[in-house]
């Protein structure tokens, strides 16, 4: 797409808008709202997208409890499954979420997901080593 961000910018990226949301919710004329039909695949697409915007957050987590339970002389082989499952999850989530846009092709998360995410997603398999 031409442009890229870091994970530690995605944070921020989502901590700003986590602080714009204001939850009153009154912008709105009323009409439409929840008896509004929203196809299967934006609603995919819109998970996997929130799937990789927190994902550094996930990431990171990860990363200290397997930090904490490797210090404690325990196997991670439970948060690396728990970690893996994330990334299989987001796989699925972004195959589902893929949106027909007619003669502009098809758009996924696929397309708009780097390859440091998937690195991300899937050096947990290195906790699954005995």
């Amino acid at each position: 797409m031409g442009f890229e961000a870091s994970g530690f910018e995605m944070m921020g990226e989502v901590g700003d808008i986590i602080g714009e949301m204001d939850g009153s919710g009154d912008e709105g004329s009323g009409d439409g709202g929840a008896d509004a039909d929203v196809p299967m695949e934006f609603m995919f697409f819109g998970i996997a997208a929130m799937m990789v915007g927190f994902g550094p957050f996930i990431f990171i987590l990860s990363a200290v409890i397997s930090a904490i339970t490797l210090l404690s002389g325990k196997s991670p082989k439970a948060m690396g499954v728990l970690h893996l499952s994330y990334g299989v999850i987001f796989l699925i989530v972004a195959f589902i979420g893929t949106i027909d846009a007619g003669i502009l092709g098809s758009w996924s998360m696929y397309d708009l997901t780097g390859f440091g995410f998937y690195m991300g997603a899937f050096a947990s398999a290195l906790l699954l080593v005995k």
